[in-house]
């Protein structure tokens, strides 16, 4: 083999291995974007479940709540206008005295 064509194998030599590095760093950037991206979704569907049990969450006890008021305040007003009616049969007195005004605020 003669010298020029040594030499143009050489370049075509080193230009296949920087064609070969450049085209293993790009799968490589393409990989590592790949993985990002999985992450991030990963993260994002998380943190979506965390928001969604929080609302759920927060909808059992907001239901428990409006059943424990429903279950505990409706005695409390049936006793406080039975309370006020017995006050308005010992008074015995006419027209819209408080515990009469109170008992139809109960009533509504």
């Amino acid at each position: 083999m003669n010298l020029p064509s040594l030499i143009l194998l050489g370049s075509l030599l080193i230009l296949l291995f920087i064609g070969g590095l450049i085209i293993f760093v790009i799968n490589h950037q393409n990989r590592l974007l790949v993985i990002e991206n999985d992450k991030m979704r990963i993260e994002k569907n998380k943190e979506l479940e965390l928001a969604e049990s929080a609302i759920h969450s927060q909808e059992l006890e907001r239901k428990r709540i409006g059943e424990d008021l429903h279950d505990e305040i409706a005695p409390l007003l049936v006793s406080a206008k039975m309370y006020l009616k017995s006050m308005n049969q010992k008074v015995n007195h006419e027209g819209n005295q408080p515990s009469n005004i109170a008992s139809e605020l109960i009533d509504q």
